[in-house]
C-alpha cells in the first residue's frame, strides 16, 4: 500500500490538524476515526493518504469514501463501522 509507517501517516495529519488545514475536524469525525484506526489499520491507512494528498484535507470525506467500495476505497469498512459513520453522520446533519 505504502511505504509511510502508521506513526509517520498520524504525524503528518497531526501536522495537518495543528495547521489548521484539516476540513471537518469534528471530535465526532475523529472519534470514528480512531476506531477505525483500532480495528481496521489498512482501512485507516488508506484514510490517511486520501486526507493527505487531497487539497481540502477532509476526513469526513475520507472517513466516508471508506464505506463503500463503490467510492474507490481498497478496504471498504466492516459493515459495523460503516454504520457508525452513518450515525455520526446524521448526528452531524442534526446541528
Amino acid at each position: 500500500m505504502t511505504s509511510n509507517s502508521p506513526e509517520q501517516l498520524q504525524t503528518q495529519l497531526n501536522a495537518l490538524v495543528i495547521a489548521g488545514a484539516v476540513s471537518n475536524p469534528l471530535a465526532e469525525v475523529f472519534a470514528v476515526w480512531d476506531q477505525v484506526r483500532a480495528q481496521q489499520p489498512e482501512a485507516w491507512q488508506e484514510m490517511c493518504l486520501r486526507v493527505i494528498a487531497d487539497p481540502q484535507h477532509d476526513v469526513l470525506r475520507a472517513l466516508c469514501r471508506q464505506c463503500d467500495a463503490f467510492w474507490g476505497c481498497r478496504v471498504p469498512l466492516h459493515p459495523e463501522l460503516a454504520e457508525q459513520v452513518s450515525a455520526m453522520l446524521d448526528a452531524v446533519a442534526d446541528r
